[in-house]
């Protein structure tokens, strides 16, 4: 087995006696130097191998420790939210809270401009599974699950008949993620393209909501 001492220089104190060179009669035969100045050779020797494993060791851990750092999540609420409001006035949103590193609650929603959000606009979530055959609720409940589980929105897989909510889930989900990398608290803004939920229960035009 090798270890990292087998990657360290050999110094001459280190060799085994009588493994010197021979031809300079520094071998075993050649042992007639004072006991003084073998003894400070060795001292000198014994203090430079140490300086070497800590350097080495030092550099080994900085390395791990710097690799190790690249994915962290910092600990701390972080969102990602749309540039824009869509057709029918949402802005889609996503918020993950990070504890010890991992992603333990996921909030994807949606709100208009005086704040409210889709999840409570009970005439919106009815129409949706008027068109849609099921409660958009249950599709986000999903989503937020399955995040935390996976801990990564790529390995998030799409619900059936949830194309587009998949689409902007895993947008904002990268980004929120992203900016928990960076420690950075602030919202982090996502181009999404325009979708097709039904407009805002204060605006409604009769449309039946898609995904």
């Amino acid at each position: 087995m090798i270890t990292i001492f087998d990657a360290l220089p050999v110094f001459p104190e280190d060799r085994p006696a009588g493994l010197g060179d021979r031809a300079n009669g520094t071998g075993l035969s050649g042992a007639g130097s004072s006991g003084a100045g073998s003894s400070g050779a060795g001292s000198a020797g014994k203090a430079a191998r140490a300086l070497c494993v800590f350097v080495f060791l030092l550099g080994a851990v900085l390395t791990s420790s710097c690799s190790g750092s690249k994915n962290e999540l910092k600990d701390g609420y972080f969102t990602a939210e749309a540039m824009d409001y869509d057709a029918g006035g949402w802005k889609d949103y996503l918020t993950v809270y990070v504890n010890n590193g991992k992603i333990t609650i996921v909030e994807f929603d949606a709100k208009n401009k005086s704040g409210f959000r889709r999840s409570w606009d009970m005439d919106y979530l009815l129409d949706w599974q008027s068109a849609n055959g099921v409660n958009l609720a249950n599709y986000v409940i999903a989503y937020q699950k399955s995040l935390v589980t996976l801990q990564n929105p790529k390995s998030v897989n799409p619900v059936p008949g949830s194309g587009e909510l998949h689409r902007v889930f895993t947008a904002l989900a990268e980004k929120a993620i992203a900016r928990a990398r960076e420690g950075k608290s602030d919202v982090g803004y996502v181009k999404l393209p325009q979708n097709d939920f039904a407009p805002a229960a204060s605006d409604r035009s009769g449309e039946k909501p898609k995904v």
